[in-house]
């Protein structure tokens, strides 16, 4: 872990918070980014895959926490 410096663990980070399907204004205010740079980290990390599954997983948490 020589080479491993703090903006690798804050990208890291960024990326998990992505995975866990963060939305990416969120990750940016965060992160104190801009939005340009969480979509690029996005874009470059996390699989469409792993953001479609988070996603999906966002939606049901918020369908049942709507319904009465």
């Amino acid at each position: 872990m020589e080479d491993l410096r703090w903006h690798d663990l804050r990208g890291a980070a960024a990326t998990n918070v992505l995975r866990a399907g963060i939305q990416l204004t969120d990750v940016a205010t965060i992160m104190g980014w801009g939005p340009g740079k969480v979509h690029e980290i996005a874009r470059r990390y996390v699989t469409s895959e792993e953001f479609g599954k988070a996603v999906a997983a966002r939606m049901q948490r918020n369908t049942a926490a709507t319904e009465v």
